[in-house]
């Protein structure tokens, strides 16, 4: 965990205390263990919103960076625009401006409570965090993305409702300019989630390529299920085999 997310943490426990914080960390532990992949909200409460940060960004943010990282030295791109959508907390913005030179950074969160939790502790981040947009959206719904060159979402899609997670990766698809990073959990229900979204986004009808690591791959926190859709660029090699590091979805 770098020291800005650190220092932005302890402000939240000095805020509502350690015994308030863990009280709530388990409550909200159960909702998401029980209701998961129900399209329920989860949580709504800002003290609920600082638990769920204390208790689980430091190792959603290893997660995301392990598999950014993975990512852009698999494709060798570089983005600087981010979208991070179902953001939460901020986690997975943390860990792209530690690995990129971000120069815009649009976060789209559906609760409230997780929104301004996360613009508290972005306060303490990078330039680019600290000017990070937050957006009121619902990922399930319908309308269009903004557009970045890098679009991300971690631990967002199997919250969705199941009928709604190919639609929903579509759309982020669609938003890319450069790459979309999907990350899911190491479970045999998560690993496999992403690469059914990412068939999803290309029966959309665009072109792309992905890069896979599962639980062997060492993301931390079980994070398992990884795949990164890069657009095709008319300078891409024939996509390769399976003993490649890509190929086409």
């Amino acid at each position: 965990m770098n020291d800005e997310l650190e220092a932005a943490l302890a402000a939240l426990l000095d805020r509502w205390g350690s015994d308030a914080l863990a009280r709530d960390a388990r409550r909200v532990s159960e909702r998401y263990r029980t209701q998961t992949g129900t399209g329920r909200r989860l949580l709504t409460g800002e003290s609920e919103a600082a638990a769920y940060a204390a208790s689980r960004m430091p190792a959603t943010l290893a997660a995301a960076k392990a598999a950014l990282a993975w990512s852009l030295e698999a494709s060798g791109l570089s983005p600087a625009t981010l979208l991070d959508c179902g953001a939460g907390t901020g986690a997975v913005s943390f860990a792209a401006s530690e690995l990129l030179e971000l120069t815009h950074v649009v976060c789209m969160e559906r609760e409230a409570a997780m929104r301004e939790t996360g613009r508290r502790l972005m306060a303490l981040g990078s330039e680019a965090l600290q000017r990070a947009e937050w957006l009121e959206a619902d990922l399930a719904g319908d309308s269009p993305l903004p557009r970045a060159e890098l679009v991300c979402e971690g631990y967002m899609l199997g919250e969705l409702a199941a009928a709604r997670r190919v639609g929903a990766a579509r759309r982020m698809f669609e938003a890319a300019e450069q790459m979309l990073l999907l990350i899911e959990p190491g479970t045999p229900q998560g690993g496999g989630e992403p690469r059914r979204r990412a068939r999803g986004a290309r029966q959309g009808g665009r072109v792309c390529r992905r890069t896979l690591s599962g639980g062997r791959g060492g993301l931390p926190d079980g994070g398992g299920g990884l795949v990164s859709l890069r657009r095709a660029r008319a300078e891409d090699a024939p996509a390769q085999g399976a003993q490649g590091r890509s190929g086409p979805v």
